[in-house]
């Protein structure tokens, strides 16, 4: 499209902005979707280093929804009834209207007040908030200081700029020392740590479809989420109100705005109680807890915010009246314009929400009914079930918590485990005949002391436990240089910031012990993508057990593909991840677990799969999945194809 577009010297601004949007007009509201774009103005940036999309300090999505989807009445007097109390405001009159014109809008009644208060918080909910800084959360500690000595860096490089900017107008301004950006700045930062506070960012993995908790987009700001305008269109919705409901963040992950306002009404709604908030948060809950979305197509795009540009380049970037600078979008011309195209985009919103028709029985809206029955409905019925499972693990992460050493409060997952399966010894430990060489090569190599390290990659989508005190190396009493780097930890945000810190060496964000029969470990044999398809270590190390696992697929699968690689796991439990790295592009992956565990189920997408001495097949590429907590002895083996290894059988490697 961009290709597409006219140049710029051959015609004037107004033509050329009618041209352009004549080419959006075709190509783009052709789309399936449905997208508008328009264009309003073009303005000439004086860096060359601007981007538009990285260089944006926040940015505002605004979601058009009529107002049945707030309610759940079912009588067409109630709905009336509740349609009458929502008093219609603009959005325009929040932020550049009179105080005259804001006076005149008629005020809601007090059961409504108390309604659209509740609104409100239950809207503050779902925000990241500033908080005092917990001095005993080292993940938190970690990023507080990540970002004051960013800060001081910044200001550092200001101030150079400062001073070259005022040598070059020619000014003698008085010397000042320069600060090292290291050193302390003002006595604001120099207040006590009681004083000290955070802004809490969220992991927004479950508003997502394709990020997981471990992955650091995922770790975002949604600064607020506020209701922002109650809109009526007489000509063609009669008396039905319009809710504008606006969400304020630094960046919005693919789907993510959608499934917000899908909790929200949810919440709103009461079809699931308030604490699934907590649990869909919950960075330390190894398991996926997706909120229900809502449809698109009453997304649309409020406004972009460079704050840090706008002094640079000496122009309003963000369309307002502003006397600051005198370039930039802040003419009469083009805020009507953008007015105006709003006013369009709302109501295009309204005639696609009322497209389906109305319900004769009770006079909602189709559409409406249809998302309740076939999103909200089934989505509230599992979650119910997944909020009581996260209390149960809640209740044992706690339990694990007052066992553990008060050096170290992490929770362990062993502990945590223990509190919610049963006991190994109660269930039948005899190992079926075909598994039976798999799983005595797979113990031999576990003693042998060979067994290699996880990749750093590996460990991150691999839950963190507290180490075995007595695998510990050197003297207690003696203080250990690695000791920090070893320090196990399930927080997602402090290992991002240990590995985000480290200027010194090259290490993994995770050092760990895992599970209840031996450190975890992960390791591959058979083939990898590359020259010749190089061969994994481990085939070196371990050649009869990659033989006796290749045998195995060809056992339990004997119509499969033979796969040119395995993945072996020991006592691993994984956090909700797709395969990825050599991986990426694989065939069907075939999963079986060996040992004697209890739990450690495979779940896929939610759906649990029990692989304890049995075969399963999933897209492991594409599906999202993830271990179940498990007690004792637990291995597993992952057969797969890379993509570049096509048309290679692991097995014809073994010699």
């Amino acid at each position: 499209l961009s290709a597409r577009l006219p140049r710029i010297a051959q015609a004037s601004i107004e033509e050329w902005i009618q041209q352009v949007n004549t080419l959006l007009e075709q190509r783009v509201a052709n789309t399936a979707d449905g997208a508008k774009v328009c264009v309003i103005g073009r303005l000439e940036m004086p860096q060359k280093k601007f981007n538009t999309e990285m260089d944006m300090t926040n940015r505002r999505v605004e979601y058009i929804i009529p107002a049945d989807f707030l309610r759940t009445d079912t009588s067409r007097e109630k709905r009336q009834e509740y349609f009458d109390s929502l008093k219609c405001f603009s959005s325009e009159s929040s932020t550049s209207a009179s105080n005259n014109r804001r006076a005149q809008q008629e005020r809601p009644d007090k059961e409504t007040l108390v309604y659209l208060y509740e609104l409100k918080k239950t809207m503050q909910r779902l925000t990241t908030q500033v908080e005092k800084l917990d001095e005993n959360d080292k993940g938190a500690v970690m990023e507080k200081e990540f970002h004051t000595q960013k800060r001081k860096r910044q200001r550092h490089k200001q101030r150079e700029r400062d001073q070259k900017q005022t040598q070059s107008d020619g000014k003698n301004p008085k010397e000042k020392e320069d600060l090292d950006p290291n050193e302390e700045g003002t006595k604001k930062n120099k207040s006590s740590n009681e004083s000290r506070n955070i802004l809490r960012r969220r992991r927004f993995h479950n508003f997502t479809p394709r990020l997981m908790a471990h992955e650091f987009l995922a770790y975002r700001r949604l600064d607020r989420v506020y209701h922002r305008a109650t809109l009526r269109f007489p000509d063609i919705a009669g008396n039905r109100p319009f809710v504008s409901i606006s969400l304020k963040g630094d960046l919005f992950l693919n789907g993510q705005c959608c499934r917000v306002i899908g909790l929200l009404l949810a919440l709103v709604r009461g079809v699931i109680d308030p604490d699934i908030v907590d649990c869909i948060f919950d960075e330390q809950y190894p398991h996926l807890v997706p909120a229900p979305a809502v449809p698109s197509m009453g997304l649309f795009a409020g406004e972009a915010s460079y704050m840090a540009w706008e002094g640079k380049a000496k122009l309003i970037l963000l369309p307002r009246k502003c006397d600051r600078y005198e370039g930039g979008w802040r003419d009469d011309s083009t805020l009507d314009k953008i007015t105006g195209w709003q006013q369009v985009m709302y109501k295009q919103l309204a005639e696609a929400w009322l497209q389906e028709g109305f319900c004769e029985e009770t006079g909602g809206l189709i559409s409406e009914k249809r998302w309740t029955e076939e999103v909200l409905e089934p989505w509230a019925e599992g979650a119910r079930k997944q909020l009581q499972d996260y209390r149960e693990w809640k209740a044992a992460q706690q339990k694990s918590d007052d066992a553990s050493s008060t050096l170290n409060p992490t929770s362990d997952s062993s502990l945590v485990a223990a509190a919610l399966l049963p006991s190994p010894e109660s269930i039948d430990s005899t190992v079926p005949e075909l598994f039976e060489k798999v799983l005595h090569y797979l113990r031999e190599a576990d003693t042998s002391g060979k067994w290699p390290t996880t990749t750093p990659k590996r460990q991150l989508v691999m839950i963190s436990t507290q180490s075995d005190s007595s695998s510990g190396k050197g003297d207690k009493d003696e203080p250990d240089e690695s000791s920090s780097a070893a320090q196990p930890t399930q927080s997602l945000t402090m290992a991002h910031m240990i590995a985000k810190s480290n200027t010194t060496k090259r290490s993994s964000a995770y050092s760990f012990a895992e599970g209840e029969g031996g450190a975890s470990g992960s390791f591959s044999v058979g083939a990898m993508p590359g020259e010749l398809c190089t061969q994994p270590k481990g085939n070196a190390l371990f050649p009869e057990l990659m033989k006796a696992a290749f045998e195995l697929e060809i056992a339990l699968c004997p119509d499969r593909e033979p796969s040119s690689t395995i993945a072996i796991n020991r006592n691993a439990q994984f956090r909700p991840h797709t395969d990825s790295g050599a991986g990426a592009g694989q065939s069907t992956s075939l999963i079986v677990g060996l040992g004697t565990y209890t739990g450690g189920e495979l779940m896929v997408e939610g759906e649990k799969k029990d692989i304890r001495y049995k075969g399963v097949e999933f897209n492991g590429w594409k599906q999202r999945h993830w271990t179940m907590p498990f007690r004792g002895e637990r291995y597993s083996l992952v057969w797969f194809t890379p993509k570049g290894c096509e048309g290679v059988r692991g097995i014809d490697l073994c010699s």
